[in-house]
């Protein structure tokens, strides 16, 4: 459990909040594992959640080509957590055995209930931010 907590907490968009406060968060992940070569998410879906990845690989996939790459301790779907989220804008697919942590975008927002107005904002501002220039 630490562990994940720790996860969570070197993403940009969660290093802020207090060891009880990324518990809150924590509670509402659960683990998804996906084989090499698995479709993790498709360009055009609807978002539906985020993923932090904590073992494996992933290929990012626009357009039909492969743009680049994450390993381990990236994340990808963090829109999804906006309620102002549009369809996915690439696919994942595992590059090899890929275990990963997932945040629901419901779940998310059932997150605020035991997190501060002005923590929950100052995420979804850091979030934003994060992707601000694509």
């Amino acid at each position: 459990m630490d562990n994940t907590v720790e996860k969570l907490r070197a993403l940009p968009f969660f290093s802020g909040l207090t060891t009880d406060q990324l518990k809150i968060v924590e509670s509402a992940c659960e683990s998804k594992d996906f084989k090499k070569e698995a479709v993790v998410i498709r360009e055009g879906d609807t978002p539906d959640g985020m993923y932090v990845i904590l073992g494996g690989a992933a290929d990012v996939v626009k357009g039909g080509q492969t743009i680049s790459q994450l390993a381990e301790d990236n994340f990808f779907g963090e829109l999804a957590l906006l309620a102002t989220a549009k369809p996915r804008t690439a696919t994942i697919i595992a590059a090899e055995d890929l275990k990963t942590l997932f945040l629901p975008a419901n779940a998310f927002n059932n997150v605020k209930l035991g997190l501060s107005k002005e923590v929950f904002d100052e995420i979804v501002k850091r979030i934003a931010a994060n992707n601000a220039d694509n």
